[in-house]
């Protein structure tokens, strides 16, 4: 072909690009479809690679819109494969970007990572600060998926200092958004507090009231475990008020899950009854949708509720809590839940030892052991050594205590549930106090107070640290700082 047919081809594929693109910006994605066929045809023709690497992009771009994962990545593929020699660090990185966006999506953790750290390179080495921003958030989603949340903690905070001399709030927020859920994991509670309650006041803003619900919640339990109740008893209310306002846009599902939340929230707050009424509203939804998994939560909290009654003044018939329990351990079996399962044993080995019946509350301890271990579950094997301790500190079997509580330690490491280290931290601190080892003592409170700041208090007024008062090492640690 002379090269005047040559570049009479290549404007017709341009003119077809660009009709792509209008249709593309206007969602009409059937015709875009089509013109960006015609487009990839005549580029092909004119062997115009980095046109059609343009074409496969957009081509991606709308099957990742329409959900289709798998061809998405077929076409960000073939779109490195055409921009692979470019001498444009941004097309490269941009391609691995998408690559790497899309296998997240498609749950392939470690190719998604792969890519995003060539474009990570890329983009640092070309000093983009935007695509930069974006790749360093990307990296934090994928080690959000991986639940390696000290990894997802970093990326989200590197990713937060290059976006602010830059004016682009809407990734700001999303940065923020994740980065105080990771928080919220690995238990550093108030600097979660603080990026929740920055994306909270943009997103009251937006009145975008489903995330706005997910962040009341979030803070709800942060001021519960921070002891800051009135806080916390703020967050239920406004939870509330919002779900009065928006409730007849939820559907039935939504319903049992926002008063399973209210529930959970007032329970926390220690406000039995009105947790009991509305987790019995959650439950009927629940059996009403055959939600096994959600009834199954349902029963266990209404278990949980009525326990504390019973334990507070025994007005609770223990045959209504034996009923909720056996049926949310029939469901928890069935679900595979194992920490489930662990739990509502080790709470029917509370219930009766408060009753003196100590063959069965062995039983139920062994039983809860022996399924933990058995499924090679850490938050079970962590909660069944978390208990043993308590029952050991109480009879003044300091060392077993320890022991007890170290393996508790291990074990919630194990399983990520990173908010249960400093409550472990402040316990092994309380019984190093008794065992006479300062060291011990000065290191786990150092770790829970750093962890959470009400444990400052706590020690302040702790009859396990009476001898350690006016030890200036001791005081400095518990010292307003």
């Amino acid at each position: 072909m002379s090269n005047q047919g040559t570049n009479a081809e290549f404007k017709k594929g341009e003119i077809f690009l660009s009709k792509a693109l209008k249709y593309f910006h206007t969602q009409k994605f059937t015709n875009a479809k089509r013109y960006l066929e015609a487009a990839l045809s005549k580029f092909q023709e004119t062997q115009a690679i980095f046109k059609q690497a343009e074409v496969y992009e957009l081509l991606g771009k709308i099957a990742e819109m329409e959900g289709d994962h798998a061809h998405a990545h077929d076409m960000y593929q073939k779109t490195l494969e055409q921009r692979i020699h470019s001498p444009n660090p941004l097309l490269r990185g941009q391609s691995l970007q998408n690559i790497a966006r899309i296998n997240l999506f498609l749950f392939h953790y470690q190719v998604a990572l792969d890519n995003a750290l060539k474009a990570y390179d890329l983009f640092e080495r070309a000093g983009i600060h935007l695509k930069n921003a974006e790749i360093t958030y990307l990296l934090g989603q994928i080690y959000y998926g991986m639940e390696d949340w000290n990894s997802a903690e970093f990326y989200y905070r590197h990713a937060k200092e290059l976006l602010q001399s830059q004016d682009h709030p809407h990734l700001q927020l999303l940065v923020t958004e994740n980065y105080a859920f990771v928080l919220h994991k690995l238990g550093k509670l108030q600097p979660a507090v603080s990026n929740y309650l920055y994306a909270l006041d943009k997103e009251h803003k937006l009145q975008n009231f489903a995330v706005i619900l997910q962040i009341l919640r979030a803070l709800h339990e942060d001021y519960i475990d921070l002891g800051e109740l009135s806080d916390a008893q703020k967050m239920l209310d406004d939870y509330r008020e919002i779900t009065k306002h928006i409730w007849r846009t939820f559907s039935d599902e939504e319903k049992g899950n926002h008063l399973f939340n209210l529930a959970s929230m007032q329970f926390a707050l220690g406000h039995l009854d009105k947790a009991e009424d509305i987790c019995d509203e959650a439950i009927n939804l629940f059996e009403k949708m055959q939600n096994t998994l959600e009834l199954g939560k349902g029963l266990f909290l209404m278990a949980k509720i009525l326990s504390n009654q019973y334990f507070h003044d025994q007005s609770t018939p223990i045959t209504d809590i034996e009923e909720y329990l056996k049926e949310a351990g029939e469901l928890a079996s069935k679900n595979h839940n194992v920490p489930q399962r662990v739990e509502i044993l080790l709470l029917n080995h509370r219930i009766a030892q408060n009753r003196n019946q100590s063959e069965n509350s062995q039983n139920f301890l062994t039983q809860a052991k022996e399924i933990a271990e058995r499924e090679e579950n850490y938050q079970g094997i962590g909660m069944v050594a978390e208990e043993m301790a308590i029952h050991a500190y109480d009879h003044g079997e300091f060392e077993q205590a320890f022991q007890y509580f170290s393996n508790t330690e291990k074990n919630y490491l194990k399983a990520k549930n990173f908010r249960k280290i400093a409550e472990t931290k402040y316990n092994l601190a309380c019984i190093a106090a008794q065992l006479h080892k300062p060291e011990d003592v000065l290191d786990n409170l150092k770790e829970a107070i750093n962890l959470n700041p009400k444990f400052k208090t706590l020690a302040a007024k702790d009859e396990d640290f009476k001898g350690l008062q006016k030890d200036p090492l001791f005081r400095e640690t518990i010292s307003e700082s």
